[in-house]
Order: structure tokens, then sequence, then C-alpha cells
């Protein structure tokens, strides 16, 4: 798909498509489809490989490499949320796992996996998602970060798993490690019922697009509830 191709029979001849355009198809797990399924241990051999990162895998010889491969794509986005089809999210784990980096640029980006719990809502075990449920919870975030971060409504319909329910939109600071009073970057993101902070595509952790990997102090912010800060800068990088 990237060499290009002349097609027997006088079919004539396929030029070839930029790697950026391609993407791997890939079943998320192996309930996910009656063969294909590949382990995420040989999808990233592979794909180190195939972006000239990595050794090879296997007996296949690549011509060149390509670092700026599309990515992976799945069919069925569904079957890997539920954990009865391997690990809940493997693939998207995986995805992160290996382009987490290079998204936007490999070496200005950052992403961030925070948990917390608003105390309102928490109920000891996890938070109840009333404005969900109420439909009190709007598509776009309600914080003016100039990001335009924005869902579509079907995020707000009940998850395969109650955890991952949404219970509200929170704010996601990067601070300067010399001054945590200095905001860096700042992203609006949604909150599950289990203390997990995910990208608007409601699975990701959040992704600062254009920072440079480094340490940094990590607040979050709630409309209703009184920040919260790591005591410390924290190592991030775009994984």
């Amino acid at each position: 798909m990237i060499q290009g191709f002349t097609a027997v029979g006088g079919g004539g001849a396929f030029v070839g498509l930029p790697e950026e355009k391609v993407s791997i198809g890939l079943p998320a797990c192996s309930g996910g489809s009656a063969s294909g399924h590949v382990s995420t241990t040989d999808v990233q051999a592979a794909v180190a490989y195939l972006m000239g990162t990595g050794p090879k895998p296997g007996s296949y010889t690549l011509l060149s490499s390509y670092p700026n491969i599309g990515g992976l794509m799945t069919w069925s986005v569904n079957w890997d949320e539920v954990n009865t089809c391997g690990t809940s999210d493997e693939f998207a784990q995986n995805y992160v796992a290996i382009f987490g980096s290079a998204i936007g640029s490999s070496s200005s980006c950052v992403t961030v996996a925070v948990i917390v719990f608003l105390q309102g809502p928490y109920n000891s075990t996890m938070m109840n998602d009333a404005l969900r449920t109420n439909s009190l919870l709007p598509t776009n975030e309600p914080y003016g970060t100039g990001n335009n971060e924005a869902i579509t409504s079907a995020l707000l319909a009940p998850a395969t798993s109650p955890n991952d329910d949404i219970v509200d939109w929170v704010l996601v600071e990067l601070r300067d490690q010399s001054n945590a009073a200095n905001i860096v970057a700042t992203r609006a993101a949604l909150l599950q019922r289990d203390g997990d902070v995910v990208d608007v595509d409601g699975v990701s952790p959040v992704h600062f697009p254009n920072i440079t990997p480094d340490n940094y102090y990590v607040a979050v912010k709630h409309r209703n509830h009184l920040g919260v800060m790591t005591n410390m800068a924290v190592a991030l990088t775009g994984s």
C-alpha cells in the first residue's frame, strides 16, 4: 500500500499512499473476530520495526522503515471496552504505549493519567453519576479553556462498565516545576465513576499536545470543589 504496485492483467499502476495515511487494522482481542488477533507484545515489536525503532522480530524484511505510519485501528471498539475480551481497554492502552509520544509530535507532547475523587458524589467505593443520569452534563467543556474540548452525546450514555460512566468535566493543569503558580497548559477532561480522568474520547489518558516532556506539577480543578495539586513535580512524557 505504501510502495505501490502494478496490477496484473493490465489493471494499471497504483502509486502508493503516504505512510501517514496508512494504519494497520487489528481485532481488539481474540474474541473480537474469528481470527487475526495479535498479542500486544507482538504488535509492539512489529510496529517498532515498522517505524525503525526496533529490531526485526520475524522473518519478513522491510524495504524501508516508516516512522510516520498512521497508527492502528480496530473495527469494533466496543469489544475493547469489555473485560470479557482480554483486559478492558487493552487495544487503547496498547495504542497509547506505542504511539503516545508520537501523537502530534514525537518530541513535544505530554500524556497524563490521573485518578481523582470528588467528595460530594463519592460513596465509599466510587462516585455517583447523578448529573449524567439527569441529563445535566454539557457536551462542551464548561471552563472556557480555549481548546474547544467537546464530546459526542454518545459518551453520556451508560458505559459498558458502570465504573466508566461519566461523573462530570474537570480541569487538568500542568504547572511549572520551578514555580507551581505558573500554569503551563490546561485541558478540560472527563471524570469517570472510578476516578479515572480521561480525554474527550472517553478512553485515553489526558493528552497535552505541543508540550515538551519534562517535570510538571499536576493540578486538578472542578467548578464546585477546591482544587488539588501534586506535592512535587512529576516526570511526564508522551506515554
